[in-house]
Order: structure tokens, then sequence, then C-alpha cells
């Protein structure tokens, strides 16, 4: 869920955003939710030192939203603290990086991040990066370049959560081969089903799972099928696949 670039745009509350899409925060709760990942997404593009800039602030929004809570809403760091706060019936969070483009090539800003909180990161977005490259975007590093390589490396060791989301496939083969920890993909489908370039093979899936790794269907309607009208099928969910959702969510008892 992008709420924290919502609540960056619209001033609101995190418990009070409702995408389009997508039913409020605090319905979301109400129905058993204990733990939301939220993600630092800053598209590509910015000017140098503005991307990190942009991130920083949204996190700030993320704090805001623990102090305002009262204690009901708690950051996690770990397994650990994500299980206490469940345990004691308070609401838990976890922050993410969505693009290792944030880190702008500077791995202290990697670990600045981490001693902030942020958990995981995504390699790439829909961007080739300073050292990773992207399923959607050209080849630049053949996966990683010695910088990528680092920044796997140093992941392992600050313990953060590699996520492969979006990236190519010889980005995935090149993690898979220098990581110590399992990866996780957090937002990928099955190419076998979609033939779309950020799925993933079988193969990679299974080489994913064989080293202890969790993968998480996206729920995003052009990595389902290929079957929509030619007009949607863009980087984005088209005004037709909303409708048909908003249409489908009436359906559901909401008791």
């Amino acid at each position: 869920m992008p709420t924290l670039l919502l609540v960056c745009w619209m001033k609101a509350k995190i418990s009070s955003v409702r995408p389009a899409s997508w039913p409020s925060t605090s319905r979301i709760w109400s129905r058993g939710l204990d733990v939301q990942v939220f993600a630092l997404y800053i598209a590509p593009g910015l000017p140098p030192g503005k991307t990190i800039k942009r991130a920083m602030s949204m996190a700030g929004t993320f704090f805001q939203a623990l102090e305002a809570s009262n204690g009901k809403f708690v950051m996690a760091r770990t397994v650990r603290e994500v299980r206490a706060a469940v345990a004691s019936g308070r609401k838990c969070g976890l922050l993410a990086v969505e693009g290792g483009h944030i880190i702008e090539g500077d791995l202290n800003i990697l670990r600045s991040l981490r001693n902030m909180g942020v958990v995981t990161m995504t390699l790439t977005h829909a961007n080739t990066n300073e050292w990773a490259d992207s399923s959607q975007d050209e080849r630049r590093w053949g996966g990683l370049n010695d910088l990528g390589r680092e920044v796997i490396r140093e992941m392992n060791r600050l313990r953060m959560l590699i996520d492969v989301s979006h990236t190519s496939d010889e980005t995935v083969e090149a993690v898979l081969e220098i990581s110590d920890a399992p990866v996780i993909a957090s937002h990928s489908c099955c190419r076998a089903i979609c033939d779309h370039p950020r799925n993933l093979t079988d193969g990679l899936i299974k080489k994913i799972a064989s080293k202890g790794g969790l993968i998480d269907m996206a729920y995003y309607p052009l990595s389902w099928t290929t079957r929509l009208p030619a007009h949607t099928r863009s980087d984005g969910i088209s005004c037709a696949v909303l409708t048909r959702l908003r249409s489908l969510r009436k359906k559901i008892p909401t008791t």
C-alpha cells in the first residue's frame, strides 16, 4: 500500500488514508491486520540529494504517526519486536525502502537507513540504478556491478532483508549467489502464468525457496494477465481495472 506517499501528498493521518482501490488503514486494522510494512518510495530521476531528502521527509511522517498514537501504534525493527507488539495488542509498522536508487550509491546512506529502523530494501524499482539492473529498464550491469555486490554483503551484515522484486533475472541470480541470508520477493507473481518481465520464472522461484526465501504475490492486475485491452497496458492500474476492482469490492461483505 502506498500509504506514506499518499499521506505526504494529502496531509492526512495514516489511519484515515483511503486510496481509490484500497480500504482505509483503520478499517484494515479493525479486521485483524496487526502488522503493515510502510514503503519509502520515491520516483526515480530526481537531482542528487533530492531522493534521500524526500525519503527522510516521508519517514518523518511515519514517526509522527507513532507519536500521535499514544502507544497504540509502534515501530518494529526485529521479529522479536513484532511478536511483542502483537502479543500486547498494539498495531505494528515496519519501514522499507522501495527502490535502491534512494541510497544514491552510498553505503553510508544504507547504514543510516538501517539505524533509523528500515528493515528491508527492494534493490531496484522499475529503473536500473547505479549498481543493480531492473527487469523493466536497460540492463547495464549484467545483474550487479561491484558496488551492487558490496550492497548485498552490507545488507547481510546489517541484517536487512534483501527484496528482489522488480529486479532483472540476472540480478536475482547474482543476489542468490552472493547473499548468506534468505531473500524475499515482496510483490512478484509467476511468469509462467503471466509473461510480464517483473514476474519470476519457475526456476527463480525454486532457487529463492531453496535458500529459505519467501515470495508474496502482487495485487496488481498487470502481473496477473496479458488479456487486458491494449490501451490499459501501462505501468499503472488503468481506470478500467480500478472500476472493476471497485465493483468487486462492493460485493464483499464488510461485517
